[in-house]
């Protein structure tokens, strides 16, 4: 068993107030805790793999390609493969999101 606490989990992005740590690496399968502070905001971008952001705390509003979504506590949205997608947290208090990026199945 390997057990990895948040804070000792290497920071792999900082910028526009938020925080990246990677909890997670293995196989091309990649699990990274985002903190958003209030009015942050993480870039659109495409990943060349299936991924999907699941909310832990807060509110926000996840953008997907052309569509934007309200998102809270609880809720998850997949990502399509090569479409831009990013985050903004839209409430008082610091949005936090469990992101999983997986190696894309083939049929």
């Amino acid at each position: 068993m390997k057990v990895r606490l948040l804070a000792e989990s290497p920071l792999v992005f900082e910028d526009h107030h938020v925080q990246g740590r990677e909890l997670y690496e293995r196989s091309g399968t990649t699990v990274v805790h985002l903190l958003i502070e209030k009015d942050g905001v993480l870039p659109p971008v495409a990943q060349h793999e299936d991924v999907f952001m699941y909310i832990l705390e807060g509110k926000g509003r996840i953008t997907v390609g052309d569509e934007s979504f309200d998102v809270e506590a609880e809720t998850l949205v997949k990502c399509p493969i090569d479409i831009r997608h990013g985050a903004q947290n839209t409430g008082k208090d610091i949005l936090k999101i469990l992101m999983v990026k997986m190696p894309t199945s083939t049929p």
